[in-house]
């Protein structure tokens, strides 16, 4: 299969035809759920994903595997013309198009020639990198100078309150903070005035600066 594994199916087996033929009735009776959207197909077992494949021009789902004749000679892909590019460069930690060219001339990949690489999107994400934050440049010499806020939310379980965020403000100065437990994100402001009106009330002083992370 696209991930290496190798399964026996209950097939229909037709001599004129040139694919072999699986219904959803046997996948079912193997105790696998199958779902498929516009041009493709997933089978799973449980949470794991057995199979997947794309609809051909006519309307049959195509597995993207390679068929096992007997327990040791592997015929060419379902689909006439592929070669096994893209599943070498799975086996192969997602390598690039040199590497894997290197070793097809090395006689290392079967003998088979490789092809240009289609978008793997695994690929793009391994190896995407985060970007750095900047660093914050500020000295603080007084309470309420400089603030920091950071909203939560939402979370997979209510409290029991029927909140599911929270919203903080910390103090740079003197690191104490403050939550507000929100049933809604439309709350932020309204606390946050609450909270700004208390504090500066209690300490005599304004809030000169907030930071927080773009949430709006």
């Amino acid at each position: 299969m696209h991930n290496g594994m190798v399964r026996k199916l209950d097939c229909w087996y037709v001599p004129e035809h040139r694919k072999n033929l699986t219904s959803h009735g046997a996948l079912s009776k193997n105790g696998m759920r199958y779902v498929g959207r516009c041009d493709w197909v997933k089978v799973t077992k449980g949470s794991l994903v057995i199979m997947k494949g794309t609809m051909n021009r006519g309307g049959i789902y195509i597995i993207e595997c390679t068929m096992v004749m007997g327990m040791v000679a592997i015929s060419q892909s379902l689909n006439k013309g592929d070669d096994n590019t893209e599943l070498w460069h799975r086996r192969l930690g997602h390598m690039s198009e040199k590497g894997m060219s290197i070793l097809s001339k090395q006689g290392l990949l079967g003998g088979e020639a490789t092809r240009k690489i289609k978008f793997c999107e695994a690929s793009f994400k391994g190896k995407h990198r985060k970007g750095k934050f900047g660093t914050g440049q500020h000295t603080c010499m007084e309470i309420l100078e400089y603030v920091h806020s950071d909203l939560w939310g939402p979370a997979p379980v209510n409290s029991q309150g029927g909140c599911s965020y929270f919203v903080t403000f910390i103090v740079d100065y003197s690191r104490k903070v403050w939550l507000y437990f929100l049933k809604t994100k439309d709350e932020v402001f309204g606390k946050f005035k609450e909270w700004k009106t208390m504090v500066e009330k209690m300490n005599g002083k304004q809030v000169k600066t907030l930071r927080t992370e773009n949430g709006l």
